[in-house]
């Protein structure tokens, strides 16, 4: 099928504007023809997932674009670094973790983007409202806006994203179009128990398994037990992006677009979790309680504000074990809060993401997370952690040792 071109996007593809808007207008074109899109359309914001240091074949291609004078047309924020770029950065980032990171860093500001180096867009003040079109990258995020905000984004994956941003716009595809938010599985999830859902630990094990059982069909979450609120639905955009290839999911009478679709959910191929698939889940992911921590590391997605609090109201005692948050530099944090944490003890890292290393390696003991993304990718590094509740994390910091994991059951 061929894409209808407006005369600003033939003008791009034919190199009028220059050899960075001729590559990335190329790169928005193929995919549409791969895809079956009748046409572009526009995009309000990009949020790019290339600002890690990955080798030099994407510092050669930034330095490219920058030399043929791409510059992008919306607002574009970077996503997390490979390493912590503030002055307050634990000394592990020095060096080389810092300068690779720091080079793609400034090829991207050299592309006219703003430096916000987080995970977490969506407790930025420029996050989208609902409907409008956007090109985030970051799994977490990208399912987070099209579900909670309920604005629209492609999974978009990395370089695409940055051709969206160079060109302003983005195949009319996937969860961009109207049919392609329809949901296509339904997931019961009536059978859990509602104790799963007293501590965060529930919500992202949620999200990890309905990632799993609905691979790249957008999911209809049915008969929830009880309900969530804002960070919950967080947990479980992050953990459906760690399984999952879809770029939405609905909650019945929860996420905004759900109510559209009840009628035909009953239509829908089914499938039902219970209390058994949550158990297994978790016990993928556990080290033997009593083991030593080498250290806890939280903020996988990014903590925003009220993550922060609710840390702060647990630090009732001692920390006897490194307490690692990953928060934005961006971020409108409580002085009050932050003040507590750093008497604490609390150690914040910016910019990054903890299971990227080098703070997670040589450890002296199980590294500890709430989040099931950071036990997910963490063990794929061949790290082997321990994933718990928020209050566990907070636990095993002050004791130094592993929590006991209680079952949840009805």
């Amino acid at each position: 099928m061929t894409v209808h071109l407006e005369s600003r996007d033939a003008a791009d593809l034919a190199g009028t504007h220059g050899g960075g808007a001729r590559w990335a207008m190329g790169m928005v074109v193929a995919v549409a023809e791969a895809f079956g899109a009748e046409r572009l359309i526009d995009i309000d914001q990009a949020h790019l997932v290339g600002a890690y240091h990955s080798g030099p074949a994407n510092l050669d291609l930034l330095d490219r674009l920058i030399k043929a004078g791409a510059r992008v047309r919306v607002p574009a924020t970077l996503s997390a670094s490979s390493a912590d770029l503030t002055e307050t950065a634990p000394a592990c980032y020095a060096g080389g973790h810092a300068r690779g990171a720091r080079a793609v860093v400034e090829r991207g500001l050299a592309l006219g983007c703003t430096p916000a180096l987080t995970c977490a867009p969506y407790f930025l003040g420029t996050a989208p409202q609902r409907d409008q079109v956007v090109a985030w990258a970051e799994s977490n995020a990208a399912i987070f806006a099209n579900t909670v905000i309920g604005a629209r984004s492609l999974k978009t994956p990395q370089y695409l994203d940055l051709a969206c941003a160079l060109t302003g716009r983005a195949p009319l595809i996937g969860a961009l179009t109207d049919v392609g938010r329809a949901p296509q599985i339904c997931v019961d999830i009536s059978a859990l128990s509602p104790a799963w859902f007293d501590t965060s630990l529930g919500a992202e094990l949620l999200g990890c398994i309905v990632g799993k059982v609905a691979g790249a069909l957008t999911p209809f979450i049915s008969r929830p037990p009880c309900p969530l609120d804002a960070l919950a639905l967080r947990s479980v955009c992050a953990g459906a992006g760690v399984t999952g290839g879809f770029a939405l999911l609905h909650i019945e009478a929860m996420t905004p677009e759900a109510g559209g679709w009840g009628d035909i959910a009953g239509s829908l191929p089914a499938v039902r979790l219970y209390d058994e698939d949550m158990q297994t889940l978790l016990a993928s992911f556990e080290s033997a309680p009593g083991d030593t921590v080498g250290a806890v590391f939280l903020g996988a997605p990014h903590f925003g504000p009220e993550d922060l609090n609710r840390l702060a109201a647990l630090l009732d005692r001692p920390l006897k074990t490194p307490l690692f948050v990953s928060v934005s530099r961006g971020g409108t944090f409580d002085a009050g809060g932050l003040n507590r944490l750093d008497a604490a003890g609390v150690i914040l890292v910016h910019d990054t993401c903890t299971y990227y290393g080098p703070l997670a390696e040589g450890l002296p003991g199980a590294p500890v997370t709430n989040s099931v993304k950071w036990a997910a990718y963490a063990a794929n590094r061949g790290f082997r952690p321990h994933l718990t509740s928020l209050e566990g994390a907070v636990d095993a910091a002050q004791t130094g040792r592993v929590p006991l994991t209680v079952r949840r059951t009805q």
